[in-house]
């Protein structure tokens, strides 16, 4: 599932009605990775919190002014199917995966920029002292801006603007 690929106009044309696809292998495989989930013993799923405790210590947090902070949605959504809300007119479109190429970092002048994947490079680097937001980028389905922000809990969420 992690090689997606999009069809091509070609194959597009060929399904007319999903009643007609066979979806059984997909959902086997979804089946077994969730019971497998279930099935990991009492130090597996200690280990598995303790890993993702790791990637929370390493990326979920930034320097505000000195203090550090709790950021509050630091992973981008996965490549996959658009779901949206109802009969959604792109409802099926591929969410391509976001690339550091396609990212936006706003951070201070003074501060140490994140260092991208190797390989890679950052879209952009900002230092916008106006926005609350650090990282920002463009989803594919809707041409919507999506922002990486601070927790709800955080020293500037929290402060009333100036003259308030």
């Amino acid at each position: 599932m992690e090689d997606m690929m999009e069809m091509t106009p070609k194959e597009r044309s060929l399904i007319k009605d999903l009643e007609m696809c066979d979806f059984r292998e997909i959902h086997a495989i979804h089946k077994a990775r969730v019971e497998a989930r279930k099935s990991m013993s009492k130090e597996e799923k200690q280990a598995l919190k303790e890993a993702n405790q790791k990637i929370v210590d390493e990326y979920g947090y930034c320097l505000l002014d000195h203090h550090k902070e709790r950021i509050g949605n630091f992973k981008i959504e996965p490549p996959g199917l658009f779901r949206g809300r109802g009969e959604h007119p792109k409802q099926g479109m591929l969410k391509k995966r976001i690339q550091p190429e396609d990212v936006i970092i706003n951070c201070g002048k003074d501060s140490r920029t994140p260092v991208p994947p190797a390989g890679h490079r950052w879209k952009e680097v900002r230092h916008d002292n106006t926005v609350t937001w650090l990282a920002s980028w463009t989803e594919n389905i809707q041409g919507s801006i999506k922002y990486i922000m601070l927790n709800a809990n955080s020293k500037l969420k929290g402060r009333c603007p100036a003259g308030q």
